[in-house]
């Protein structure tokens, strides 16, 4: 801003009103000043009027809140001042004027800024192509900043992460570089992780960190969750405007919330029916269910959603989208299901939305076929905005005439269901679709609408469905070698070959391998090439040794919570852990047990060894000699075969009981 001193105008001239702001909940800039553009002049023309918006350059809130969710490592930070560091044309500043005093004795004096301003239609643009150009100028420099500039911006604030703390690391400081090289800052800087935010210098306290604003939603980056905050004022009275106004408070980009939102959608549309005036009061009884409503609304400042909706380096995908509708509200629920190398699982709730079914009347199924066009546009929408394009997508109904209606050509359909069926049909063909029950269906509580208190309880609606998680089993007929091999071509079906089976000694598992073997080698015999394909393509079969499932994957633990046992309960639970222990492994303290203590000689052959059967008393352990050995990595002795009186079996060495021999 400079002041105007010459006295010579410029042939055109604009001076636009301003005022403050004052936001006493910003961390910084409390008192905000901004500029009228849009007042008329003496000529009925503003500067708004003759300026060109210069168009939308950079991604929606929603995708950008979509993809804030995908980071392990996530940070959040702003430009500050970005529109001060931007100058304009020196010839358009006469466009920009104002009139300033210090204090109401001083004569007021004109000033120009020289920046982009607050208030005029061109600036967000401006802005946003300003820092499009400095990431493609300085891309070379700072490649990943670069990107960031351009995908991941949101006016002045930056929404970003990485797979790794490492890669985060770099981001930050590239981020910085970049910037900086323009003359500008970055700050308010919080992110996930201490070593990230802020500044190593900077004296930071990650663990009392509060919770901060992303996008207008609440975030708390030390427990890396979501919230929505809304304020509730209660009256002795409310309007239809009043409840409208409530209503358009709840700021929830992404539908967290909808089955809260959906409930008061609901009670909105009562009002109408009933033809209320705007200013008209509402009638005891719903005054009572809006105040009720409202008091329950205070609960949902407490709900915290997990930021992250991906596991760590996930290597599958899938998305998942669910439709329901009532004869009050339909609407739409998204779920993304990642699973890594680790088998780890993670379902999480992406997004939804909601819509008021119209006053005029419709039939439940053609509702539910509205609630599935819905969904087939936002699963489109949420693929799109994540990236997701190779993703598996599923889609989930429980109106069984709704998947009927999928299946069928639409020009044999009413006009009503006709158009909608081939829009969906245009966005996913029919064999996405499945059938999903009415309790097991998230959008359920989307078109019923929920209390706030209420949903706090429903892991249904922030976890998806059950199944979705669940671990594929695969039921045979019986312990027979025809009926294992029909499992696992039904489950090859399902989840494609696997490279690799693992399976403990059971006998139908070996002779289903046998038999599987003679098959190969009746298949070399015709045809080698055909035999060079199935080797290429084949399975690799693995045995792991008898009643040793610690071969095996390990059970994956994280989620047992010992907390939940009472005192008395893990009291008893370690005496009946002792009594098994002395019962039934006496005989092992014959083998020493001095576990990474010292290090002992392996087994031997000849060795006499009692093989441990836990579901069989001591004395009838079966009485062996070892045979042969079969050593691990480690050089190390693993499993053993011994020969007894009837048989030969493998055992793991932690499976049997070397007794005490006197040497020779």
């Amino acid at each position: 801003m400079k002041e105007v001193t010459n006295e010579t105008d410029p042939d055109i001239t604009n001076y636009a009103t301003h005022h403050g702001i004052y936001r006493p909940e910003k961390s910084t800039t409390k008192l905000r000043v901004v500029f009228n553009c849009s007042s008329l002049t003496d000529n009925g023309i503003s500067l708004n009027d003759i300026q060109y918006n210069g168009g939308v350059i950079q991604e929606d809130l929603y995708a950008q809140m979509l993809r804030f969710r995908t980071y392990t490592y996530a940070f959040t930070a702003d430009i500050k001042m970005m529109y001060r560091t931007i100058l304009i044309n020196p010839k358009q500043c006469s466009l920009q004027r104002i009139v300033w005093c210090e204090s109401e004795h001083e004569s007021p004096k004109i000033y120009e800024l020289s920046t982009v301003t607050y208030g005029t239609v061109s600036a967000p643009y401006l802005a946003q192509r300003t820092l499009t150009q400095l990431s493609m100028d300085e891309e070379a420099n700072f490649p990943i900043a670069a990107s960031v500039l351009r995908n991941n911006l949101y006016m002045d604030d930056v929404l970003c992460g990485a797979a790794t703390l490492e890669e985060a690391i770099v981001l930050r400081q590239q981020l910085k570089g970049i910037l900086k090289s323009a003359g500008m800052e970055l700050h308010k800087l919080c992110a996930n992780h201490e070593k990230l935010s802020p500044d190593p210098e900077q004296n930071y306290n990650f663990a009392n960190l509060t919770e901060t604003k992303t996008l207008g939603v609440s975030w708390k980056p030390n427990l890396d969750c979501l919230l929505i905050k809304v304020k509730v004022c209660l009256d002795s009275s409310y309007t239809k405007r009043d409840v409208l106004s409530t209503i358009a408070k709840i700021f929830d980009p992404v539908g967290l919330m909808a089955p809260v939102i959906s409930k008061a959608k609901i009670f909105l549309k009562r009002l109408w029916r009933s033809k209320l005036e705007w200013n008209d009061l509402l009638p005891a009884e719903e005054y009572r269910e809006w105040q009720q409503f409202l008091v329950s609304l205070e609960n949902i400042n407490n709900i915290e959603i997990p930021r992250r909706i991906l596991v760590a380096f996930p290597e599958v995908i899938e998305i998942h989208g669910f439709a329901d509708a009532s004869e009050r509200c339909y609407g739409a629920a998204v779920y993304c299901k990642s699973k890594n190398l680790k088998s780890e699982t993670l379902v999480r709730l992406i997004t939804s939305k909601s819509r008021v079914a119209p006053i005029k009347s419709l039939t439940i199924p053609r509702l539910e076929l509205c609630a599935a066009v819905l969904l087939a546009k936002l699963v489109k929408r949420v693929v799109a905005a994540l990236q997701l394009e190779t993703a598996e997508v599923y889609l989930w109904s429980d109106s069984i005439i709704v998947l009927a209606w999928l299946r069928k050509e639409p020009m044999d359909l009413k006009t009503f269901v006709q158009n909608r069926v081939a829009k969906i049909q245009e966005l996913y063909p029919n064999q996405l679709w499945r059938h999903v029950p009415s309790d097991q269906n998230p959008a359920d509580l989307v078109s019923r609408g929920v209390d706030p208190e209420k949903l706090l309880q429903q892991n249904l609606w922030f976890n998806g469905p059950t199944f979705l998680s669940a671990v594929h089993i695969e039921l045979v007929s019986d312990l027979t070698s025809q009926a294992f091999i029909a499992a696992l071509k039904r489950f090859m079906a399902r989840r494609g070959k696997c490279a690799k089976l693992f399976s403990d000694n059971g006998k139908n598992f070996v002779g289903a391998s046998n038999e599987i073997k003679k098959l190969l080698e009746i298949v070399r015999k015709p045809d080698k090439k055909l035999a060079n394909y199935l080797a290429a393509e084949g399975i690799e079969w693995k045995f792991i040794p008898a009643r040793s499932p610690n071969f095996g994957e390990e059970p994956n633990l994280t989620k047992c919570k010992e907390s939940n046992l009472k005192k008395w309960q893990k009291i008893t639970k370690i005496v009946q852990l002792m009594w098994k222990f002395w019962s039934r492994n006496y005989l092992n303290q014959l083998q020493q047990r001095g576990k990474w203590m010292f290090e002992k000689n392996n087994v031997k052959i000849g060795d006499l060894v009692l093989i441990i059967e836990e579901n069989l008393p001591t004395y009838k352990w079966a009485l062996g000699r070892i045979v042969e050995l079969y050593y691990g990595e480690d050089k190390k002795v693993r499993v053993v075969k011994i020969k007894t009186q009837y048989t030969t079996c493998k055992r793991a060495i932690s499976k049997i009981c070397v007794l005490p021999m006197e040497d020779p």
